[in-house]
Formats: C-alpha cells, structure tokens, sequence
C-alpha cells in the first residue's frame, strides 16, 4: 500500500507513531489510527491532553511563558496591541534624539521689532515632541503591563523603574511620575524649563529617553514573534503547523 488518502506511506507513519512491525501490521495499524480520527476519539483524546496542560500552565505559574509548547500566552489581538504602541513609542524617542536639520531642538533665527537677530528654541514643536513621547508611553504602560510573555512585562517594569529613577529630573521639565506609573506633562511648565536638561533627557545617546526608545523596540519585537508562534497541535486539538497537512489532517474529524 504505497499511497492512503493522497498521502504516502512514509508521512502517514510519521504522523502516527506506534506503526511498526510487518507490513500487514503496519497496514492494520494505519487503517486503526485513521478510524479513531474519523470517529473523533484521536481528537477527543489531544483535547484532553491539551485542557490538562492549560490546567497545569495555570497552577505552576500564570505568567510563564510557552516555550514547551510554542504557543504564546497572549492573544493575537493583544500582541497587536501591544506591538502597534510600542511602535509608537520608539517612533517618538527615535523623534527626540534626532540631531541636525530634523531636531526637534534646533534654534532658529528670531528677528525682533528692533532688528536684532536671536536664535531661540521652538518651544511649541518640542513639547509636542515630548507630549507624544508621554502619551505613547502611558498606551504601551496600559497595553503591555498585563502581558504574560515575562520578556514583555520585564520591560515594561524596567521601563517603570527608569521613570522612578530620574522622576526628579523628569519633574524639572514640567513632567510627573504618577502612582500608577503613568506620566503626565505640564505643557507651560515645560515650555519655561531649561532647554538643556530636556536634552539631557530626552536628545543624548544613552539617556532617560533613549533606554525608553529600547526598551520599547524590545517589547515590539517580541510581540510580533509571540504573534508568529505556530505549534504542531493547538490547545484545541487541530493539527496547524503546516496549512496543507494540517487541512488534511483536520479534514478527517
């Protein structure tokens, strides 16, 4: 019997262990395997086995992550989330540390009714500048802070944790480390604040703002990889690592 199902013999075997022996046995054994399919007991059976490890997962520790498995502990949708903010979040540290002609805190020439030529920061553009940073920061706080992938929710609480560190500084510029970890940011207070302690924060390689920006690429990129996850069987019995297989194999039941 070289051929069952339009499937060789060889990835049928591969499939269902247990097919060993002569070949009248072999035959015997596949026509077994592929009549408990077709009854519903095989899948049956890895509904059981995958309910038990959910129950299990849930006992040991809800927040560790799947690697046995390969399936991520979050959703899909909350992965995308999280992705997009994250996102977000980079984009707007990434903005504040740009330097020459696309800074945010460039000085432009500002002629007075006298004639005279100064050159000042725009105040306007830079707290949008930061007022995104914040916000951004605030949406990645809410998405990623009830993730269950560890890596995520480590950086978030490092995230958390810089903030705490330089809340001080943070403070100086108009911008405040609240209770829940959020931030906020006064928009006159900051307008009025030194340009160069908003520098120190935000427009350094290696400072307050950047370590957000890094952390924020952290969490993007393991968001999409928890998304890409696949699993030879899902917790709900059906066969998916491969889309041609697995519509065969789902097929059966």
């Amino acid at each position: 019997m070289s051929y069952f199902l339009g499937t060789n013999s060889n990835s049928i075997s591969t499939l269902f262990s247990g097919m060993s022996g002569n070949a009248g046995n072999l035959t015997s054994n596949m026509i077994s395997d592929y009549y408990s399919i077709r009854n519903g007991s095989y899948k049956k059976l890895l509904t059981s086995y995958y309910n038990k490890l959910n129950a299990d997962d849930e006992k040991t520790n809800s927040t560790k992550t799947s690697n046995s498995t390969n399936v991520s502990v979050d959703s899909n949708a909350q992965l995308s989330q999280i992705s997009s903010v994250s996102s977000k979040l980079q984009e707007s540290s990434t903005n504040l540390l740009a330097k020459g002609s696309t800074s945010l805190f460039k000085t432009a020439e500002v002629k007075d009714e006298n004639g005279n030529v100064t050159k000042e920061y725009d105040m306007d553009k830079i707290y949008k500048g930061v007022k995104s940073f914040v916000d951004n920061y605030n949406s990645v706080l809410s998405k990623a802070s009830t993730s269950k992938v560890n890596s995520i929710s480590k950086a978030v609480a490092n995230m958390a944790s810089s903030s705490k560190v330089n809340a001080n500084l943070l403070k100086s510029v108009g911008i405040t480390v609240n209770d829940n970890n959020t931030l906020s940011v006064d928009e006159k207070k900051l307008k009025e604040a030194d340009v160069s302690t908003l520098k120190t924060l935000f427009n350094t390689s290696g400072s307050y703002g950047y370590y957000i920006g890094t952390k924020a690429s952290e969490i993007n990129a393991t968001a999409k990889f928890e998304a890409s996850k696949t699993n030879t069987y899902t917790r709900t019995g059906s066969y998916s690592s491969y889309v041609s297989t697995g519509n065969l194999y789902n097929s059966f039941y």
